[in-house]
């Protein structure tokens, strides 16, 4: 399940 934290970083960075 580290696939989630995965893309939670990158929906941060897409949101920055």
């Amino acid at each position: 399940m580290r696939s989630l934290i995965i893309t939670l970083f990158i929906f941060t960075g897409f949101l920055r």
